[in-house]
This record gives C-alpha cells, structure tokens and sequence, in this order.
C-alpha cells in the first residue's frame, strides 16, 4: 500500500508540474510545437504570432532543456518572435544513442532546424553548451545571424583544468552523475548561486527525470567534449556579440568571459554578481533588461 500511495503522489505532482510549465509557456505567450528532422524530431516552443523580421532563438545547455529561458522570454515581451528548441538528445526532442552530440552535428543540426522554419536570419541567444555551438554558428555562416548573446558560453576556457575536469567523465560530473534527490539537488546548487524555489514535490520528479536520462546525458557529454573548445574561431566572429556571465560561475570560470571579449572583435561584456551558470533562471528579468538594451541599441 505504502508503495502504491507513492506512486499516486508522484502522479499527481508530475500532472502540477506539466501544469505549471504549461501556465509558464502561455504567460509567456508561446507554445510547444515540433518538427521532424532527417536526424528525429524536435520539440520547440514559437511565438509564431509574431513576424518581426528576426526572430530570437535560443539555445540552452548539455543536460538542460527548453524550459530553462521560459522566464526570461516572458521577461522580453512579445515585440519578436521567439523560438526556443530541445536540441536533439535533450527534452522532449529525439534522444537516439546512436547520433554524435558533439559541437559540430549539433550546429549542423540548428542549421537544419533554422531552415526548416524559415528562419534566415536570427538573433542567438544561448547559454553553455549552447554557446558552443552559437560560437561554431556564427564562425561558419554569419549571414544568418543578425546578433550574438553569449550566456556563461562553453567553448573559450581560460581555464582548461577546470572545465576539462567537467566533461571528461560523465560518470563522476556532478552535472551528469544524478542517481538520487541529494544529487539532483547538488546539481542545482552547482550550477546556481540562487536557485529558485522549487516545492520538494516538484524537485522529486524533476530528479526522477533526471536520473531516467542517464544514459543519454553521459554520451552527450562524453561527445562534446571531443570538439568543445572554439577558441581557434573567436577571432573570425564579426556578428555584434554580447557576453554575459554570473560572477559565481562554478562550472565556467567568469575569466573565459573576458578571453571571448578579447577575441571577438566589438563585443561587449557584462559580469552579474551574485549569480552563477544560467542567469536566465537566477534572475531572469535583470538578464532580460539587458538582452533587451543590446538587441535595441542594434
């Protein structure tokens, strides 16, 4: 009976969960669609109301999902369109052990998608991994990017020890190695300085999910790892770019912020204090005034 009594539970706060997400996704005036691809499918969210002539596209992290800049875009209004992907082998996108995630077929892969919607030209805003592969984008087909927003971006590590000890073992990366709640919860107060308040029944299946994802976020992260560093292309970056970083970065060390600035010419760059690797969902609407200031000034 005890068993069974937990399992309605986790039922139920999986159905006030989807819930949720789905209150947060028409807040912010999106909603899910998907695309099938040569490579699986892709499950996005579009504010495909809105026809500004470049849309806002939006790449998250290894391990992450498109949930994680639900808050920002709602922060950011609806004067464009937003678009925002589960990269494939990430949430509710197709997660096939057999496909290479590394850096370049995930940049090919956005390519695809990008042409699939039509989407000639964008303005990128991406977060870690995502970065990376923002960073590959805007290197070998600047014409389709009409600005740059590097979030704690992966790819430019000042700091090679550090984030080589992140990725290298899937097995032992606090980021990757989740078999129970406690490590969920390091999880979360490795990649945030102020995580937000998620009620104890949320975090339990967010933390199942997690942990039912192993196999796959350890290949993801065992792939990227073989072509993550970028900093042989900085210098060919000639889309307006803004860097910005939360100082309490544990994951990507808050120096690799000032090695993108001196790479990519005519970047600009922004240290948050008191935040760490994903600033979209520590503090969303200060990180959206300042997207907002850098697409308007363009």
């Amino acid at each position: 009976m005890p068993s069974i009594f937990a399992s309605q539970l986790k039922r139920l706060a999986a159905c006030a969960l989807a819930k949720a997400i789905d209150y947060q996704t028409k807040a912010a005036k999106l909603r899910l669609v998907s695309v099938e691809m040569s490579f699986g499918t892709i499950c996005y969210l579009d504010s495909i109301e809105q026809r500004a002539k470049h849309a806002i596209l939006m790449l998250h992290g290894a391990g992450a999902e498109k949930e994680s800049w639900l808050s920002l875009a709602q922060h950011l209004g609806q004067t464009r369109r937003i678009v925002i992907p589960d990269l494939p082998g990430h949430g509710n996108s197709s997660a096939d052990l057999s496909l290479n995630y590394d850096i370049s077929h995930q940049t090919s892969r956005v390519l695809a998608f990008m042409n699939r919607l039509d989407l000639e030209k964008v303005h990128l805003i991406a977060n870690s991994m995502g970065g990376a592969i923002a960073l590959r984008l805007a290197s070998q087909h600047p014409d389709r990017l009409a600005s740059l927003q590097l979030i704690d971006c992966a790819g430019a590590q000042s700091t090679p020890d550090t984030i080589t000890a992140m990725f290298k073992d899937g097995t032992n990366n606090p980021l990757v190695a989740v078999r129970s709640l406690a490590d969920f919860k390091l999880l979360m107060n490795t990649a945030m300085s102020k995580p937000p308040y998620i009620p104890g029944f949320f975090l339990a299946v967010l933390a199942d999910r997690k942990i039912s994802r192993a196999s796959i976020d350890e290949k993801i992260y065992r792939d990227i790892a073989r072509d993550l560093d970028q900093r042989a292309i900085l210098e060919r970056i000639a889309v307006p770019t803004s860097i910005i970083w939360g100082a309490e970065d544990r994951i990507l060390s808050v120096e690799d912020a000032a090695l993108l600035h001196e790479k990519i010419a005519g970047s600009e760059k922004l240290i948050l204090e008191g935040l760490g690797h994903v600033p979209m969902v520590e503090a969303p609407k200060l990180l959206a005034s300042h997207c907002l200031r850098f697409l308007n000034a363009l």
